[in-house]
């Protein structure tokens, strides 16, 4: 089980040292139970990783003190305890696309940027970091993107040098994306059009 941090603050990055990793995890004991020792308060990705399984996508995460939302859980000064995490079998979504490009555009410079259509969450991405994701274009004009939880989302083309994911680049972004709906385990394909 692993837990990785979204909110950078000095307190993570004295505890971080020379080593420069950030996270915690856990191994899980044959009961099933798992304590992850030594976390700074603050928001937190979980992962559980099963070798040779494929029970390992976390479908939610519970806690009887602790705020909890999906994948995400917040420890409080005083830790958290009872966590539960809830895995499935059922793989995320995939997305498969091509891209058109000009004639002398590069892929090299093109990236596909897929977020939620559910503008509530655009306040804050990092938060809900599966769901807006990156990926450049291959030099054949295609891309592929593994490990989306199925729902509504824009397929949009952006330039390299768009790296800002605000509300503001989200809104404009969306204005010329593709929309798709992603259904868990399968994979979607689409074309996303200049």
């Amino acid at each position: 089980v692993g837990l990785f941090p979204l909110d950078i603050s000095a307190r993570l990055f004295a505890s971080m040292g020379t080593s420069g990793s950030v996270g915690h995890s856990a191994l899980l004991k044959e009961n099933g139970r798992f304590s992850v020792e030594g976390l700074a308060p603050g928001r937190y990705l979980v992962s559980v990783s099963l070798p040779n399984s494929t029970w390992r996508t976390v479908q939610r995460v519970a806690s009887a003190d602790a705020d909890a939302s999906g994948n995400m859980l917040t420890v409080g000064e005083t830790g958290a305890a009872d966590v539960l995490v809830v895995v499935t079998d059922t793989p995320l979504a995939t997305l498969e696309g091509s891209v058109e490009l000009a004639r002398y555009e590069s892929a090299g410079a093109t990236r596909v940027v897929v977020f939620p259509t559910n503008a509530d969450l655009w306040l804050e991405p990092q938060r809900y970091s599966t769901q807006f994701q990156w990926a450049f274009v291959s030099p054949k004009h295609t891309v592929r993107i593994e490990n989306l939880p199925a729902g509504d989302y824009f397929v949009a083309r952006v330039s390299t040098f768009d790296f800002e994911m605000s509300t503001r680049s989200l809104e404009r972004w969306s204005k010329t994306a593709e929309r798709v709906t992603l259904r868990a385990g399968q994979t979607t394909t689409v074309t996303v059009k200049r």
